[in-house]
């Protein structure tokens, strides 16, 4: 029996879904983080092996060659999946291999290939125009130069203000708490030795939740940092629909772990899209990124119908 794999290779952690050739799902595998643009390859390496050992543990089979894979990553610019091969093919055991960015399978596994936008906010932000084989993207600068409405630039923010609030030249003195609970730390300088230790763009970012929990309770500062993120995601939308151009209204598909439909900054884009007309729709994905990647291997074999029964089967499982 072939097997197909997708993996979604994140920041934080790696995840393998392993499908048959019929599109049943067969197991799944977890390990820690992959995006080599973020860590090392041999760290990058050592999760993907992993994630994929992992799920034919789980899948309660030996492991084989795999008949194809297909890897998502943000470490992998769209339709720029080639020069990522090499690396990867030492990673995975497999027959047929395809590499894009983690944005695509998001895409597919609620619009195919038809027309959409989607908006991801997660660690950092991106949004993009799809159709067929074409895109069109705004954002993605990374933390350097920009990842505007992402979760590390709504913790840089709370981060900012607390250091304010310590120094007395702001009195949110809310955020500051907030902030020394959520890294046990006394003093804001205190971070610097955290951030030694850690991935920075992550460790930066887990102070989002300190601002969306201070908003559930009316906090005005921690409303105009989400205001603030609404905002820039939403000019990225508007963006890309301008410069996408198209003839029929298009789905506009939200993602990432701060685009959740329970959570303020997608209530706050929901708000500003209203009057925008060229939204057929604003659904959240609910195929994680690995399933959605392991229907992409079956399509990409020729296997389109196994590639639609493992999208239905996997909807509502954990993202």
């Amino acid at each position: 029996m072939d097997i197909y794999c997708g993996l979604d290779s994140g920041g934080t952690k790696t995840r393998c879904v392993l499908a048959d050739e019929g599109g049943r799902m067969l197991g799944i595998g977890e390990s820690g983080p992959s995006n080599y643009l973020f860590c090392s390859k041999e760290m990058a390496s050592h999760s993907i092996k992993e994630s994929i050992q992992k799920a034919f543990y789980y899948a309660n089979r030996e492991p084989v060659s795999l008949k194809c894979s297909y890897i998502a990553s943000a470490a992998i610019e769209v339709n720029n999946g080639a020069s990522h091969i090499p690396f990867i093919s030492t990673c995975v055991d497999t027959q047929l291999i395809h590499a894009n960015s983690d944005a695509v399978p998001v895409w597919f596994a609620v619009a195919r290939k038809n027309p959409a936008i989607v908006t991801i906010s997660g660690t950092g932000s991106v949004t993009y125009a799809f159709w067929e084989d074409n895109f069109i993207k705004s954002g993605g600068w990374g933390a350097l130069f920009g990842d505007e409405g992402s979760g590390y630039d709504i913790g840089r923010r709370a981060i900012n203000a607390s250091s304010r609030v310590q120094d007395g030249r702001e009195n949110h003195t809310c955020i500051l708490e907030a902030i020394y609970r959520h890294f046990k730390i006394a003093d804001i300088r205190e971070l610097h030795y955290i951030l030694r230790n850690g991935d920075q763009r992550s460790i930066v970012a887990s102070a989002a939740i300190c601002v969306i929990e201070l908003y559930k309770k009316g906090n005005v500062l921690a409303a105009e940092i989400l205001k603030t993120a609404s905002k820039e995601l939403f000019l990225a939308i508007q963006t890309v629909l301008d410069r996408a151009g198209f003839e029929k209204d298009v789905p506009l598909i939200l993602s990432g772990g701060l685009l959740k439909d329970e959570l303020p900054l997608n209530h706050m884009l929901h708000q500003m899209l209203q009057e925008e007309k060229s939204i057929s729709k604003i659904v959240t994905p609910q195929v994680p990124i690995a399933a959605s990647a392991a229907a992409m291997a079956l399509y990409e074999n020729g296997k389109r119908s196994s590639s639609e029964l493992l999208l239905e089967e996997s909807k509502g499982k954990e993202q």
